[in-house]
């Protein structure tokens, strides 16, 4: 299959994916602009209604959301290993615990814990990358990789999952989008190669 052959037909299938949830992902994009942006309590048809008159405005959401994520930071998910029944599941148990906290605090995961929880308690929608990378590049000989945590910022409007995603946490999904903003000029340094030059573009091997 022809790398332009491959780009279109991935084309097509995020378009499926962005029709299925745009409706939705727009509603928490609103919701998350109703709490905090101010202003955005007026949007739309009732700003137009109140023209040129006083607008006031009480945000007892970002209260309620202000208390919900104080909560949530005296008690933050993460992830724990337990053992079964074998002594020996303890200590790989431990070692695991041991290798996830160290891979938590190189990430700086707890701004993506924090961004995705905010996200999902204001709009509903949030979400952070996982992945490995390797723990030297340059070392061809060894094969050691760590996990990394990133945040992704406003996953309403940047990230779209498979159309045919059944679960309401899309733990059934067999694909996502991440929609990445990029310079062209960035595009160019990063890629070495122009944004039309689809058939050389290595990415989509």
């Amino acid at each position: 299959m022809s790398k332009s052959k491959k780009h279109a037909e991935l084309l097509k299938r995020i378009d499926a994916d962005f029709e299925q949830s745009n409706d939705n992902q727009t509603e928490s994009y609103n919701d998350r602009r109703f709490a905090f942006v101010s202003g955005a309590q007026w949007d739309g048809d009732i700003a137009r209604q109140f023209a040129n008159r006083p607008k006031f405005e009480f945000n007892k959401i970002l209260l309620s959301v202000t208390r919900i994520s104080d909560e949530w930071a005296r008690n933050r998910f993460t992830v724990q290993f337990r053992p079964e029944s074998k002594p020996a599941d303890q200590d790989t148990a431990d070692n695991l615990n041991s290798l996830i906290r160290g891979d938590e605090r190189d990430s700086n995961a707890d701004e993506a814990y924090s961004n995705a929880f905010i996200e999902g308690i204001t709009g509903g929608i949030g979400a952070f990358q996982i992945f490995a990378e390797y723990e030297d590049e340059y070392d061809e000989e060894s094969d050691s990789q760590r996990i990394r945590i990133k945040p992704i910022f406003e996953a309403d409007t940047t990230v779209y999952w498979d159309a045919n995603a059944k679960r309401y946490d899309k733990d059934d999904a067999k694909h996502v989008t991440v929609v990445v903003s990029m310079s062209i000029d960035e595009f160019k340094r990063k890629y070495n190669k122009d944004d039309s030059d689809i058939d050389s573009f290595d990415a989509l091997d």
